[in-house]
Order: structure tokens, then sequence, then C-alpha cells
């Protein structure tokens, strides 16, 4: 509110006090803010469907085109279309095998679900990776982001030990896969992630 003060504080005696008009400070709105709100939130289950369908046509289906990324050497890319979003595949595999990447889920540039990944598997165990992935995907079930809690395939089995219940809003665990007739570790990775903002 504005109010008239005496700017030379010479008080009602004074001689011709001047008056001057002081305005109360507006509250200044943060530019994340402004731009938050004129962005229409997806639902959670409007981005776990799009996880869905984006991961089922991905990597694990065996049929998806792969890119090379254009600003980082080596990477690779899968891009898939689900609606108005796009689903974002990126990853790297080193000298050893190891591999490193993240998933996205976007709309019009604004990023809303994000993992991260990282680890590494034999061939034989990238083919049951595969297999439980396409198992829980295929059922809609959201463990993590990643397979079963336990998948076998003949004799391998894949394990997945997700934390804090593994709910699409936050979540982080470590799977592996194991050849029980040889009692070896086939391989191993990592995962986190959730959303890029808070649900309501």
């Amino acid at each position: 509110m504005a109010e008239l003060v005496d700017a030379l504080g010479l008080g009602p005696s004074g001689s011709n006090p001047v008056k001057v008009q002081v305005l109360s400070p507006v509250p200044l709105i943060k530019k994340e803010d402004m731009k938050l709100s004129k962005i229409i939130l997806p639902t959670i289950e409007e981005l776990k469907e799009v996880f869905f369908q984006g991961s089922l046509k991905g990597w694990c289906s065996g049929k998806a085109k792969k890119t090379e990324s254009p600003d980082l050497s080596g990477w690779k890319i899968i891009t898939i279309p689900v609606g108005e979003f796009l689903y974002i595949d990126r990853y790297a595999i080193g000298l050893d095998g190891h591999s490193f990447g993240f998933i996205e889920i976007k709309r019009d540039e604004n990023l809303f679900w994000a993992m991260r990944f990282g680890g590494q598997y034999t061939e034989e165990a990238s083919g049951v990776v595969k297999q439980a992935l396409l198992n829980i995907y295929n059922k809609r079930e959201f463990l993590g982001g990643r397979g079963p809690r336990f998948f076998k395939s003949s004799s391998i089995m894949y394990e997945n030990l997700v934390r804090n219940g593994g709910s699409f809003e936050k979540f982080r665990g470590f799977e592996e896969v194991l050849d029980q007739d040889n009692i070896i570790s086939l391989g191993h990775h990592w995962y986190n992630g959730g959303c890029m903002f808070s649900p309501k």
C-alpha cells in the first residue's frame, strides 16, 4: 500500500515539508515459477503409460532403431514418440562392455521423468534381461523401471533388488543375473530415477 511521508523529516511543525509517496515492495516472481505456471503437468498415470509403451518398443524389444548421438561420441540414442511425449534412451558401452545411460520422458523440451543406469552383462545375460523386462512391462507393473523381483530362464536367474518400494516418483535399486548351474554372476546393473517435478 502507498503511504505519504515527510521526506525532510521536519514533521508537522516543519516549514514547507515535502511529501513523497512510498510504494510497498512488490513480491518478486521467480522465472522458474512463471515458466511452471504455463506448463500443464502430466499425471503419473500418463507418464507411466508413456514409459511402458516406449520401453516395449525400445531396447528390450530387440527391434528399436538406434542412431548415433550428434553431441556425444560413442553414444547411441533410441527415440520413440508416444502421443505428445518423447521416450528417449541414451546409452554408451565402453571397451570392456560396461554400459551407462539415461532414459528420459519429455514433452515440448520439458523433462518430466528420468532414469539413469550402469553396469555390465554378458551376451547371454542380456537376452534374459530383455525377457524379464518384457514380462513386467506387458503387465504394466512398475518395479523401479526394471524387471520382476525374480525371473528364471532355464538355469539363468534374474533378480531385481529394488529399494524404497520402487515407486515411479522416486526409485533406486540393483539387478543381477546369475548362472545357477555354475554359481557365477553373469553381470549386474544399478539404477535410480524418478519424476522431475513434485506430483500433487
